[in-house]
């Protein structure tokens, strides 16, 4: 009975405290005839305008130079099978393919903060397949995301930057 006693207390102290629904509303993350995508890297998100820094490196386990990038969606339904993401960079000069990227995610309905009403999710990465780490640094690239659901819904997000190892 002597552990009882402090997990009952701390149940006690967990309680919503005011008996204010605190759940999650399930139409918060509604589609809307505006939907938007947002990319960060590192930072809040907004920061990747033309001209940004577009910082990559190596991953702790080894494998091709990437860089990773943070999305948040409103707007738009995930669908039943999340939403698949298309990153591509290419150099602004030369039109030459550097860094792709390809997954089915699945997101999250955010209820906290800046993130509220938005999807969120892992940081997803960009690879640069066949590149190395000094044959990127300094190329201007033209980035694009994009997000399309299982109903044929997309938008995109993108900008120009110039590749800085970190």
């Amino acid at each position: 009975m002597k552990f009882a006693f402090p997990f009952l207390l701390t149940l006690a102290a967990c309680g919503d405290g005011g008996g204010e629904d605190t759940a999650l509303d399930p139409g918060m993350c509604e589609a809307s005839a505006n939907p938007n995508l947002e990319l960060a890297q590192y930072g809040p998100y907004g920061e990747l305008d033309d001209g940004t820094d577009f910082l990559y490196g190596h991953p702790p386990q080894g494998g091709a130079p990437y860089a990773p990038f943070s999305l948040r969606i409103s707007g738009m339904d995930q669908g039943e099978l999340g939403m698949e993401i298309v990153m591509i960079a290419t150099d602004s000069q030369t039109g030459e393919a550097l860094g792709t990227g390809d997954y089915m995610q699945r997101f999250i309905c955010s209820n906290v903060g800046d993130n509220t009403g938005m999807f969120v999710g892992a940081d997803l990465h960009m690879r640069f397949y066949g590149w190395e780490l000094d044959d990127l640094a300094g190329r201007a690239a033209d980035v694009t995301v994009s997000a399309t659901n299982d109903q044929g819904v997309s938008v995109e997000a993108g900008f120009q930057g110039l590749l800085i190892r970190e």
